[in-house]
């Protein structure tokens, strides 16, 4: 009997659509493992506790929770300089009365020194309380694996929690998975999601204490693993399904980028869904390899030693989700993605269709 595992990737306000495809893929049948990096671990909490409200619920209610809202000092910062930019535009006469106004902004930001010592822009309050609400560790039906990246060490980190069938699977797992492995708890579950999804130069690292000292400090999983198929089978998986967030032909148009942060932020989505086009190619060439009529090179048997045969399925856009990777304020954009993703999630591609 096969083992199935759903793979989900990060994206920002994209995984509005990864989580309508997801709900709609598990209505057809449910999955074994469920692994996720960056916002697809929050949907792969959610799909691992089997609540597909929660999922639903949290996504149709994310812009009202205005999760992407910048640290107070950061938000004291930026308006002090949208006075300064009015203030030069206000006639001679005008600008000395508005000094005072000005000085007291300037004031109001505090410690200049902590400002530029700031390791994130993005208050993760918001995304805390969300988890909070949603995430309950004692709901976990289906194996969940989660990716993090470890900027302590320089290495990924991989948190497990092992349920259902592949229960038994957390040894061979903990050898194979070619990285860190530490296990989730109900004590830092709602940590280590943050974790995962914590953007570098966005979000501040996340401190975690895993049970020796020094505590480690850990970001986004995409910096270092954004498409955890190995972990999928490392856990057990021998059928295994992907939701890709861009079209595949590459065209994707997205708005103009504003500033710096836009760039950023674009930058490191482009990374994050060429990395999970590569793994699943990957994938797909080890099944041909693996499948071939004649005897492989000795350098191709040491390469495919202890691999295994995929089935392997993908749901993708044809077209470009209508949300940008910040778009988490608009509600009505975000709605669409997910109805967009429900009506994907319908008919999944197999690898044999490629």
């Amino acid at each position: 009997m096969s083992v199935r595992a759903l793979v989900l990737s990060g994206g920002g306000a994209k995984g509005a659509y990864e989580a309508g495809a997801v709900t709609s893929l598990v209505r057809a049948e449910p999955f074994d493992i469920i692994a996720g990096t960056s916002i697809g671990a929050i949907n792969a909490a959610l799909a691992a506790q089997h609540d597909f409200d929660a999922l639903r619920s949290l996504w149709g209610s994310i812009a009202a929770r205005k999760v992407v809202q910048p640290l107070p000092v950061v938000a004291r910062t930026e308006a002090f300089f949208a006075a300064f930019e009015a203030w030069q535009l206000l006639p001679d006469i005008a600008k000395v009365s508005h000094l005072a106004h000005l000085a007291l902004l300037w004031a109001q930001i505090g410690s200049k020194t902590a400002l530029l010592s700031l390791l994130g822009m993005l208050d993760e309050t918001p995304i805390e309380i969300a988890l909070k609400q949603f995430a309950n560790y004692a709901n976990i039906k289906s194996t969940l694996v989660v990716c993090a990246t470890d900027i302590t060490t320089r290495r990924p980190t991989a948190f497990y929690a092992f349920a259902g069938g592949t229960a038994g699977n957390v040894a061979s797992f903990r050898s194979d998975a070619g990285m860190e492995t530490e296990a989730i708890s109900e004590l830092n579950y709602v940590e280590i999601l943050e974790a995962s999804a914590a953007i570098p130069g966005a979000f501040t690292p996340l401190q975690m204490n895993l049970g020796a000292p020094p505590p480690k400090f850990f970001v986004d999983g995409g910096v270092a693993n954004n498409t955890p198929i190995s972990l999928a089978v490392a856990a057990g998986a021998d059928d295994v399904t992907v939701i890709f967030l861009d079209p595949a032909s590459g065209d994707a148009p997205a708005p103009a980028p504003r500033n710096l942060v836009d760039i950023a932020f674009a930058c490191f989505d482009v990374m994050q869904q060429r990395i999970l086009e590569n793994d699943f190619k990957l994938a797909s060439l080890t099944n041909v390899a693996l499948a071939g009529a004649a005897p492989p090179s000795k350098e191709a048997t040491r390469a495919l030693a202890g691999k295994k045969r995929l089935a392997l399925r993908y749901v993708r856009p044809t077209t470009a989700i209508p949300v940008s990777i910040l778009g988490f304020d608009d509600q009505s954009a975000l709605d669409a993605a997910f109805a967009i993703g429900i009506a994907d999630g319908q008919r999944p591609t197999t690898e044999s269709e490629l």
